[in-house]
C-alpha cells in the first residue's frame, strides 16, 4: 500500500503537545515491516520546508502577549504589588528564553523532531516530478476540477496527478485541508473517486487523521491514543479554517463574548467579511471553510452564496469544538452549546 501524507499533517507534528513522536515511530515501524510505502512528492516536501517555521507562530504569540498592568495610585505602596511586579519581570524573562529556545529547536537540524522528520523522509520514495505532471495539474486547475484552492495555486493538483501515476497500487491519502473531500464527509470527493475508478481497479481511500490510519493498519494494538487523535483533529480543523482569510471563522473567544456583548461579535464578523470585498477566489463556505466549488467574488454582498447548505440553514453562532475540532453552531433557541459530535459543552447557556 502506498501512503501519501499531505503537508498539513506533517506540519501538525510541530504544533502538537501530545506525543507527536509516537507518529514517527509508528510510521517508521510500518515502513520497515513493508506494510506501507511512504510516497513523498517534491511538492509536499517543498511546501513543508516553506511553512515549517510558521507553525510556531500561535505559540510564540500567546507566550509573548503582554501581562503588564497599571496599578491604581492608592495601591502603589502595597508591598504585594511590588512582589507581583518582581515575579512578572522574572516570568517575562523566562518567556523570552523559551521563545528563543523554540526558534532554535525549530531551525536546528539536530533537534529531536527535525531528526525524526529527516529519518522519515529518508525512508520515503520520492517520485520524479516530470514536466507533464505540472502541465496536467495546471490545466486541471484552469478547468476548475478538484483538488484546488484557486487558479493561482495548483499544489494539490500536482499531488493528485502524481497519484494518478500509481494506478497499479492501493493508495491511501492522509489530508485534512478539505481539498480532496466533499464538504466535511471525510471521504474522497466523488469527482476524484470516479476519475480513479475509470483508470484503475485498485483501491483508494482518504483519511483526515493520521492517527486513525496508523491504528487501522496496525491491527488490534492501537499505538496512537484517543487523546492524541482528538488533538490532531482539533489542530487540523483550526489550521484549515483559519487559512480562509479574509473570511475568518469566529473563534471560541468571540463566541463567549457573544453572551455578554453581542455587538462585539457582530462587529467582528462584519469587519472580517467586508474585508473580502473585491477579492476573487475559489468558493469556500465563509462560515466553516469547506469547499463549495466554483469561482467567484468573496464579499459580504454575496455572503449567502458563499455558505454551504449546512451553515446557510443553521441558525446560531458558529464555533469550533475545543475537544474534537468539529465546526458547529450554538443554538440559543434550544439552549444548547454541546458539540453534536462529542457532546463537549462550550459553556452553559
Amino acid at each position: 500500500m502506498k501512503l501519501i501524507i499531505d503537508t498539513n499533517i506533517y506540519l501538525n507534528f510541530y504544533r502538537m503537545s501530545e506525543q507527536p513522536l509516537t507518529y514517527f515511530d509508528s510510521l517508521i515501524k510500518l515502513i520497515n515491516e513493508e506494510k506501507i510505502e511512504l510516497i513523498l512528492p517534491k511538492q509536499i516536501e517543498d511546501e513543508f520546508d516553506r511553512n515549517k517555521l510558521g507553525t510556531g507562530a500561535d505559540f510564540v504569540k500567546s507566550l509573548s502577549e503582554s501581562s503588564e498592568f497599571k496599578e491604581p495610585v492608592f495601591l502603589r505602596s502595597y508591598k504585594e504589588i511590588k512582589k507581583l511586579k518582581v515575579l512578572m519581570h522574572k516570568i517575562k524573562a523566562l518567556k523570552k528564553k523559551i521563545i528563543l529556545e523554540h526558534s532554535k529547536r525549530m531551525k536546528d537540524q539536530s533537534s529531536l523532531i527535525n531528526r525524526k522528520i529527516k529519518q522519515l523522509f529518508a525512508l520515503a520514495h520520492k517520485p520524479a516530478e516530470e514536466e507533464n505532471i505540472l502541465l496536467k495539474a495546471h490545466f486541471r486547475t484552469l478547468r476548475g476540477n478538484p483538488p484546488r484552492k484557486g487558479n493561482d495555486s495548483f499544489g494539490d493538483a500536482i499531488i493528485w496527478e502524481t497519484v494518478l501515476t500509481m494506478l497499479d497500487d492501493d493508495i491511501v491519502i492522509v489530508s485534512a485541508d478539505g481539498d480532496f473531500s466533499d464538504d466535511d464527509k471525510k471521504e474522497l470527493t466523488a469527482f476524484l473517486l470516479k476519475e480513479w475508478k475509470t483508470r484503475s481497479n485498485k483501491s483508494i481511500k482518504l483519511y483526515t487523521n493520521l492517527g486513525l490510519f496508523i491504528n487501522d493498519i496496525s491491527g488490534k494494538k492501537n499505538p496512537i491514543s484517543k487523546k492524541v487523535i482528538k488533538q490532531e483533529d482539533y489542530l487540523s480543523n483550526f489550521s484549515r479554517l483559519s487559512r480562509y482569510s479574509p473570511l475568518q471563522y469566529m473563534d471560541s473567544v468571540k463566541t463567549v463574548d457573544y453572551v455578554s456583548n453581542p455587538s462585539v461579535v457582530t462587529s467582528n464578523i462584519f469587519e472580517n467579511r467586508v474585508s473580502g470585498i473585491g477579492l476573487m477566489g475559489s468558493r469556500y463556505c465563509s462560515c466553516c471553510g469547506v469547499s463549495i466549488g466554483g469561482w467567484g467574488e468573496l464579499s459580504i454582498w454575496n455572503n449567502f452564496e458563499n455558505n454551504c447548505e449546512r451553515c446557510k440553514n443553521n441558525p446560531g453562532v458558529p464555533t469550533s469544538c475545543i475537544s474534537c475540532g468539529v465546526h458547529y453552531h450554538l443554538s440559543f433557541l434550544t439552549g444548547s452549546s454541546a458539540c453534536p459530535n462529542c457532546g463537549h459543552k462550550k459553556f452553559d447557556l
